[in-house]
């Protein structure tokens, strides 16, 4: 781990605050504590982090979709067995479906919560510029409908079950084996993953990769937003 003395590289920092100038170098903490804050309040670092996770996600899925033909074929010819009476290599191509895929679309959901972050601090930004006392929201959870209504959009009712469905993935599935909530247990027992939504036939080797159009609409709607408020800030690409 690097070491390094924050306080003798900070020895001569001064930052503007309004007209003044104040000096940090007695206290460097007060220093990380003004970044900190100025961070949390801008939205292009929301956008960074969506860029990377979408990016990431897109390489796990393009990989899913190049295992998907064959373990699609495994599994019909495995039906009714267990995948015990597949090779070592017949496993890891359906373990590498099911796990590329999983991943994948986890790592979308968290794109998709930086986005709607940061359209939710873009459209306070752009109400503290009316009244320099308008308040700020609570944006520190994975609720991606309660994300999207304070980001002020108006949800059709598939787009609020889309939400539904890609909150879970924030929340647990694709990081976690089950769901901590005892309720989203029994919704995952009797519905299946999240990830079912996206499913072309009813099996799970059926998945709509590598990018659903539904979600993909759904980004580009998000994107579009965010531009309103930002005009040519440029960033993510769904368009690949």
């Amino acid at each position: 781990m690097l070491q390094f003395d924050r306080k003798s590289q900070l020895s001569h920092m001064e930052i503007s605050v309004g007209n003044q100038q104040v000096d940090y170098s007695q206290d460097p903490d007060l220093v990380i504590d003004f970044f900190f804050e100025s961070a949390c309040s801008q939205p292009m670092a929301r956008r960074s982090s969506a860029a990377s996770l979408y990016d990431a996600a897109e390489l796990l899925l393009k990989e899913a979709a190049n295992e998907q033909v064959k373990a699609k074929t495994l599994y019909e010819s495995i039906r009714g067995l267990s995948v015990v009476h597949c090779t070592p290599e017949e496993q890891k191509t359906i373990r590498n479906y099911l796990s590329f895929s999983s991943v994948g679309f986890f790592l979308v959901a968290l794109a998709l919560e930086n986005l709607l972050k940061e359209l939710v601090l873009l459209k306070e930004l752009a109400m503290r510029k009316k009244d320099s006392n308008s308040g700020g929201s609570d944006i520190n959870h994975h609720d991606l409908k309660k994300l999207a209504k304070t980001a002020k959009m108006d949800l059709s009712s598939e787009e609020e079950n889309l939400l539904k469905d890609m909150e879970q993935l924030t929340t647990w599935y694709g990081r976690y084996p089950i769901p901590r909530k005892p309720e989203d247990y029994k919704k995952y027992f009797k519905n299946g993953p999240p990830t079912n939504r996206f499913l072309k036939e009813e099996d799970v080797f059926s998945l709509e990769l590598p990018f659903p159009s539904e979600l993909e609409q759904f980004f580009d709607r998000v994107l579009k937003e965010i531009d309103r408020e930002a005009p040519g800030d440029g960033g993510l690409d769904t368009q690949q």
